[in-house]
């Protein structure tokens, strides 16, 4: 009120002097004087003018709020900042922003006005959001923080597609292409046609998954529907219905299994099987065929034909000789297998014996035949084994030997009576329990060598060969039959008898000589000679 007053005077040992506080926005008048040592003061300087600068405001704008929000923008207002705590000329406003929980992204705006429009936000997304007014002076107190959250646009008619079908469910896929909004529900509105006699569809059933596949479960079995699908967002705003689609469940399997089931015929390794068709209503819908299930006895693990059209048919690639077990099972339509029939039981025929394994014992007049024919594809109800001499012409009871052949349920068979040291074939096979008679596994045997068993037959002394040191002796191989191998030597003994008992070494003659010189005698002396094969 008093421009004149005096408001201060601040002294200072330097030549710098700070009036501190000053008003704010104030204009001031400034003189300065000077003392010396003793104090005098000097005279005053002429006045200088100085304006202070305003304060920021020390307020901030109040109540705001959002007006209108998209998936993109959310546009504010607030209310002012008092005129007096302003401090100053009003400038303009800035608003700053962030994303809630994700600090460290500050943006911001400037507005002239107590309203903006934030843009090219995040949809449904919610942010942090505060005002402060600028003055002349400065920027202002910031407002209070305001959450806000941008909106999500309405989603587009999804498309549905059926993905699969069971006789008691359905099952489709709803997709919705991406865009601003999040989807929280996809669903599907299943509609069953009419059936046959009702004059209105039975009422329709949604469902909602939070994936795109949704199932409606459980269905009429072989039933048309109609299903539409559309989704929400999570500001549960609903889609457009999508194009509609038909789906048809399949039938259930048949409850009943086929009847009069028949093995007609039985090979070595398959049969034939027939049977008549599952009662009309056991099939639930259409019968796509038939499945055969067998199973070997020792083998528990079923195995099962592919589909047959027909009332009977024929399986192969069995074992022989083996118990099987086999039912009949309807398929339907959808591929469901029904029940078993009554199950029929059989047994492979027998395979015909190979070649069995043939072993021999040797002795000079006999030999033993062991049989071995082990396999699971026939039953040995019968060995057979027999023999049979090769004939040699020097050898004329080769000639006459009678075959020999001996069947039982033994499986070692012994010859006796043989020649000694004689070729023979022997031969062993084996006979099935349907009487079919096997392969034949041959053997060439020689049966084993014995001493002779007569001597050499015509000794005699040549004449025209003796001395008084030595004689000359001759003599014939034992006959063929007493010969029982290969002659490899003859043994000449001789014994004088007058006028000296005397026994002379052994003459050994190797080979099949059939004459020998025997020396070494005295003269004149008497000797008996024998001579051994």
């Amino acid at each position: 009120a008093d421009l004149t007053a005096v408001v201060a005077t601040i002294c200072s040992a330097t030549t710098t002097v700070i009036l501190s506080p000053a008003e704010q926005d104030a204009t001031y008048q400034i003189t300065a004087v000077v003392n010396n040592t003793v104090g005098t003061a000097g005279p005053m300087s002429d006045s200088v003018t100085q304006i202070t600068q305003p304060a920021a405001p020390t307020s901030s704008p109040s109540s705001l709020r959002s007006i209108a929000r998209t998936a993109k923008t959310i546009t504010l207002t607030w209310v002012p900042v008092p005129y007096l705590e302003l401090n100053g000329v009003f400038v303009t406003y800035n608003v700053v922003y962030e994303i809630r929980n994700k600090t460290g992204q500050m943006l911001s705006v400037n507005s002239n006005m107590t309203t903006v429009t934030l843009s090219n936000l995040g949809f449904a997304t919610d942010y942090n959001i505060q005002v402060a007014a600028i003055s002349t002076g400065g920027l202002g107190v910031f407002s209070s923080v305001l959450i806000a959250a941008t909106n999500q646009d309405v989603p587009p008619a999804p498309t549905i597609t059926l993905n699969s079908a069971t006789p008691t469910s359905l099952t489709a896929t709803v997709t919705v292409v991406p865009g601003r909004y999040s989807i929280s529900m996809y669903c599907a509105v299943f509609t069953r046609t009419n059936v046959t006699g009702q004059s209105r569809p039975l009422p329709a059933v949604t469902v909602c998954n939070t994936t795109t596949v949704v199932t409606l479960s459980p269905t009429e079995e072989d039933a048309t529907y109609i299903v539409v699908g559309f989704v929400n967002n999570t500001a549960t705003a609903l889609s457009n219905t999508s194009t509609q689609v038909y789906g048809i469940t399949m039938s259930a399997a048949p409850t009943g299994p086929p009847t009069s089931v028949m093995i007609n015929s039985i090979q070595m390794r398959g049969f034939t099987i027939s049977w008549q068709a599952v009662d009309l209503f056991q099939r639930n819908g259409a019968i796509l065929g038939y499945q055969v299930t067998y199973r070997d006895d020792s083998n528990s693990t079923p195995h099962s034909t592919s589909p047959v059209a027909s009332m009977s048919t024929t399986v192969t690639s069995l074992l022989p000789n083996q118990n099987y077990t086999v039912t009949i099972s309807a398929i339907g339509f959808g591929g469901q297998i029904g029940p078993e029939s009554m199950p029929q039981t059989f047994q492979t025929l027998e395979a015909v014996p190979t070649a069995p394994a043939v072993s021999v014992t040797l002795t000079v007049t006999s030999v033993t035949i062991d049989i071995v024919s082990n396999s699971a594809d026939w039953t040995v109800t019968q060995y057979c084994a027999g023999i049979v001499a090769i004939p040699v012409a020097d050898q004329p009871w080769t000639m006459t030997f009678p075959p020999q052949v001996d069947c039982s349920s033994n499986a070692k068979k012994t010859f006796v009576n043989l020649q000694e040291f004689t070729n023979y074939t022997v031969y062993g096979y084996a006979i099935n329990t349907a009487m079919q008679t096997g392969a034949n596994a041959t053997m060439l045997i020689q049966t084993l060598q014995d001493a002779p068993s007569s001597a050499p037959q015509g000794l005699s002394v040549i004449a025209a060969g003796a001395t008084s040191s030595s004689i000359t002796l001759t003599w014939m191989q034992p006959s063929p039959i007493d010969q029982n191998g290969i002659i490899t030597a003859y043994t000449v003994n001789a014994v004088s008898t007058y006028p000296l008992v005397e026994i002379l070494p052994s003459l050994v003659l190797a080979g099949r000589p059939q004459s020998g010189v025997l020396s070494g005698l005295k003269p004149y002396t008497s000797y008996n000679v024998t001579i051994a094969a």
